[in-house]
């Protein structure tokens, strides 16, 4: 499920937390780091479910209803078209989801108004309008109204971060790249095919990488202030963010400790991750550093 940029993104994010909280001890900040790197699949699974959620929440409000004394037509003829959603059937149907849930006791919690809220924002919005309207009953046409849910109803949704917040201090950060996650999956989905949620790591080798990256940049953190001392020009390397010199170890430690990832892709990672999560002009600064370095080293591979 997770690429090796998230993992390193991970790595980064405990990483600073280990620095600026002094926390001593290798082997047990990496067990926290794991444990950060598992509760982002929990949420994985947790916003897989959710549309399958908001489509019982619309099912159990046809139902309630059709039991009016004075129910409408409508009412008692209701479109189902959302209802029998096909791929929201699949997901329903998805052992592999299933199972995780229950077996972490994960789940929406139903009486926040959480599910309610989203099914208001989907009935509201144009695709779902067009989407009931249309005489379009394709599995293509299903699908395409889970994804337009995914892309529409989850980013910069105040109410749901503010809950997905509640249950987990991990989880908050992690949306946006889950919903990515599953939006890809998704699209792939074919008609005759089963759902079954991604393993977490693609191999144990993603596992191992990132947690001896992890432990590796603790180790070298020090030594990454005389890197810098030694290669930033008119820069002095105690003014150097927390931020930057984490990046330059972690780059410094791909070079030296992962033969099999090519140079230049641990360049452009690490270059790419610092534009999102370091100060303004840091990747220049960054590129300047890793360049002088590999070139000093000679490290080509």
């Amino acid at each position: 499920m997770v690429s090796r940029r998230f993992l390193r993104i991970k790595a980064l994010k405990s990483l600073y937390s280990n620095i600026c909280s002094g926390e001593d001890g290798v082997i047990s900040a990496q067990k926290k780091m794991l444990f950060s790197v598992n509760k982002s699949y929990e949420l994985y699974h947790l916003m897989m479910e959710l549309i399958v959620e908001v489509a019982d929440y619309s099912s159990n409000k046809i139902d309630l209803a059709k039991k009016k004394q004075l129910a409408t037509i409508e009412e008692i003829n209701p479109n189902m078209k959302f209802v029998n959603n096909v791929v929201i059937a699949k997901i329903r149907d998805c052992e592999s989801l299933n199972n995780f849930l229950s077996k972490n006791t994960l789940a929406w919690d139903r009486d926040n108004n959480l599910i309610g809220d989203l099914y208001t924002r989907l009935v509201n919005s144009q695709y779902y309008k067009e989407y009931m309207a249309s005489e379009d009953n394709s599995f293509e046409a299903d699908k395409k109204l889970v994804l337009d849910f995914y892309r529409n109803e989850i980013e910069d949704n105040d109410f749901l971060y503010s809950i997905v917040d509640d249950m987990s201090i991990y989880w908050i950060d992690e949306i946006e790249f889950i919903t990515s996650k599953i939006i890809n999956y998704l699209s792939k989905v074919r008609a005759n095919n089963s759902i079954r949620i991604p393993e977490l790591y693609q191999n144990d080798e993603d596992r191992e990488f990132v947690k001896d990256l992890f432990g590796q940049s603790i180790i070298q953190y020090d030594e990454a202030f005389e890197t810098i001392s030694k290669y930033a020009k008119n820069w002095e390397a105690d003014r150097v963010t927390v931020m930057d010199r984490l990046i330059i170890t972690m780059a410094i430690v791909e070079f030296e400790k992962f033969a099999s990832i090519p140079t230049n892709v641990t360049f452009d990672e690490y270059i790419e991750i610092s534009k999102h999560y370091s100060t303004r002009n840091s990747n220049i600064f960054i590129n300047g550093i890793l360049d002088k370095y590999v070139k000093e080293n000679n490290i080509v591979k």
